[in-house]
């Protein structure tokens, strides 16, 4: 069984993710994982350097994610580029894990209906913010950004419609959402 769970950055789909991975017993694929492992593939490094120059780099000479992410939410150009240039990497490494869980998972992942992933799953699961003034003030305070940082992220989610998901569950950011999380499951 496959289930995918999306939403926008700060939404509560990791929460709901590493809960249903749990409860279900089924393989946790958090993809934001296999991004941050990306940045130590050589070959990965070396695309991203010829494509964005030496500006991602720390000054120790590794490929930072913050820089490179500075770079492509200034420029959608620059936001296709990295996903032409990643995404081939990050649809191998999700179907090697489902191969190694006999399709026995739980995709945790922020683009997941414009994937092939959101085809195949049995269940598809949008996290939503009940109030996205308080999705916007956790984000801030988890991931240490403005505003400005919150909007352009979100100006390239995809768009969720949730008429195509088979569940939509509300984070209203109390002690309710596990209770809500738990009745899902």
């Amino acid at each position: 069984m496959i289930i995918t769970v999306t939403g926008h950055s700060g939404s509560g789909k990791s929460t709901l993710a590493l809960m249903l991975s749990v409860k279900l017993n089924l393989t946790l694929i958090d993809v934001d994982e296999i991004v941050d492992g990306m940045y130590n593939d050589k070959s990965m490094q070396q695309n991203l350097k010829t494509a964005f120059g030496d500006v991602i780099e720390s000054e120790d000479g590794k490929i930072e994610k913050r820089l490179v992410s500075k770079i492509v939410l200034n420029n959608k150009q620059h936001w296709d580029t990295l996903n032409y240039l990643t995404w081939n990497y990050l649809e191998t490494q999700i179907d090697k894990r489902l191969k190694a869980c006999n399709n026995n998972a739980i995709i945790d992942y922020k683009f997941i209906p414009v994937t092939k992933y959101f085809e195949i799953a049995n269940y598809n699961i949008l996290v939503e913010a009940k109030n996205d003034k308080l999705r916007e003030k956790h984000l801030i305070k988890r991931d240490k950004i403005d505003k400005y940082v919150v909007a352009k992220r979100d100006s390239f989610s995809p768009n969720y419609k949730r008429h195509e998901f088979s569940f939509v569950v509300l984070n209203n950011y109390t002690k309710d959402f596990v209770g809500i999380c738990e009745s899902l499951i």
